[in-house]
């Protein structure tokens, strides 16, 4: 027999998403002015003490720029929270799972943090740019990550949330934890050349923020993802060999 949809459980199940995926896009933009205020006002990365406050920028940086990321896959958990019976909390274990998703990020921006640090202490930071020879070499290892079977695997694994969920679903506050820095994991192994760039000098800026950012909704969301990656790979290449050249 055909189970009838109760409007009662739809009208929870819309509100459940509309509350769990605005909180996060709430989130999304108090970083966003977060970040656009501190890039703004610049960061110092010559002395130690400064260390904690380049790994909070960094952390919100990666809020502002990968949270959304996540919403397809909260409102995917939101509605297979409440078709199982167990799950009576699914708004809630849906913000923990936008946790878990954010502390993988977190571990990403804690080694980003930490390299630009020892960078700027070895010299090197006011030499990171596109046209140096370590900045043409980061170029061409994003080009090249962007085409390698790695990339790609985390790639698919990105753009088919309903999948993941499907064959790793596990019950709870801990489950959706764990759910979350897997997804998250696979990310920030999709993204972690793209998000390098920033070491960069310049590549802080809005603009470039933007555009990361902007890319990286498109190569998920977009049905030429796939495609949009080896072409990006490709311009990376191209533009690193040339630095390293001239």
């Amino acid at each position: 027999m055909q189970r009838q949809k109760d409007p009662a459980l739809f009208a929870v199940l819309r509100r459940d998403r509309a509350v769990a995926v605005g909180g996060l896009f709430l989130v999304t933009l108090l970083a966003w002015l977060y970040t656009l205020r501190a890039v703004g006002h610049g960061v110092d990365t010559g002395s130690g003490e400064r260390l904690g406050v380049l790994i909070a920028m960094w952390s919100v940086m990666m809020i502002a720029m990968m949270a959304p990321m996540a919403a397809p896959s909260i409102a995917i958990f939101v509605r297979l929270g409440r078709d199982r019976s167990a799950e009576r909390h699914s708004i809630l274990h849906a913000g923990v799972l936008a946790l878990g998703f954010l502390l993988s990020w977190f571990a990403y921006s804690l080694a980003a943090a930490s390299l630009q640090w020892g960078l700027a202490h070895l010299g090197w930071a006011q030499h990171a740019s596109p046209s140096s020879a370590w900045g043409g070499a980061l170029l061409v290892l994003a080009g090249l990550y962007q085409w390698s079977p790695l990339k790609h695997a985390c790639l698919e694994r990105c753009r088919s949330p309903l999948g993941m969920m499907l064959t790793s679903w596990r019950p709870g506050a801990a489950g959706a934890l764990r759910m979350g820095a897997e997804h998250g994991a696979h990310c920030v192994a999709c993204c972690w050349a793209l998000m390098a760039l920033m070491l960069l000098a310049g590549a802080m800026s809005p603009l470039w923020l933007a555009a990361l950012a902007a890319y990286c909704i498109a190569e998920r969301l977009l049905p030429a993802g796939p495609r949009i990656a080896r072409l990006a790979g490709t311009v990376l290449l191209g533009w690193g060999l040339w630095a390293l050249a001239t």
